[in-house]
């Protein structure tokens, strides 16, 4: 609903552009004074404003396939082995002995 109703603003700004070059252009040609160059700044900011709030669909469907993929992508954790579990430890133990070489020694007064 709320698409339709911007969509019929940018209908009346192009049909509010149209009138307004009309009246501008008859105006021109019989030397009167009409309202063409109200009626068509007017059309132009009510289409404008139509046109930026009018949602793509496009970006919509896109934004719903990611979601469909991230929750098709998700996989279950793997269970670490007894071996990976014995070289993650040394290799934590090797990163905690290397920091404590690097903090500077107190010195004793």
């Amino acid at each position: 609903m709320y698409v339709v109703s911007l969509s019929i603003l940018v209908l009346l700004g192009i049909l509010g552009l149209f009138i307004g070059l009309v009246l501008l252009v008859l105006g021109f040609i019989k030397k009167r004074k009409t309202k063409g160059g109200p009626v068509l700044g007017i059309s132009l900011i009510v289409f404008v404003i139509g046109f930026i709030m009018v949602p793509t669909i496009g970006t919509e469907s896109s934004n719903n396939s990611k979601d469909k993929e991230k929750v098709e992508t998700v996989a279950k954790p793997k269970e670490e082995t007894p071996e990976e579990k014995a070289t993650r430890e040394a290799k934590e133990a090797e990163e905690k002995a290397l920091a404590e070489q690097k903090k500077p020694m107190k010195k004793l007064n």
